[in-house]
C-alpha cells in the first residue's frame, strides 16, 4: 500500500507458492504506470563447484581457487526462477523487495 500511493492494489499468486504478487496502477515519472510487485524468498541462485570438484578433500585448496563452478537453482521448491520469468513477462521492469 506504501508504494501504491493510495491507488486499488490487487494481490494474487504467481508461480511460486511463497511469493504473493501486487499488481497497481499509479503516477510515475509523468506517466500512468501499470505496477507488479513481488518477492524472492532467499537467495535464487547458489553458486557451487562443479561435480568434480564437489569433493573438496580430493584437491589442494589451491586447485580450488581456479576451479570451475556453475549457477544452480537455490531452492526448487520455491520455483522463484519460472515465478521471476512468468512476472516479468510484458514488464518493462520488476520490482523486488
Amino acid at each position: 500500500q506504501a508504494l501504491s500511493e493510495g491507488a486499488q492494489v490487487t494481490k494474487r499468486h504467481g508461480n511460486s507458492p511463497f511469493s504473493p504478487v501486487y499488481e497497481y496502477e499509479a503516477f510515475f515519472q509523468g506517466k500512468w504506470t501499470y505496477f507488479r510487485l513481488t518477492a524472492v524468498t532467499g537467495h535464487v541462485f547458489n553458486r557451487d563447484f562443479t561435480e568434480e570438484y564437489n569433493d573438496w578433500r580430493a584437491h589442494e585448496p589451491i586447485e580450488l581457487f581456479q576451479a570451475p563452478t556453475e549457477l544452480k537453482e537455490s531452492d526448487s521448491r520455491n520455483r522463484m526462477i519460472s515465478h521471476l520469468r512468468n512476472e516479468a513477462k510484458g514488464c518493462h521492469g520488476v520490482v523486488l523487495w
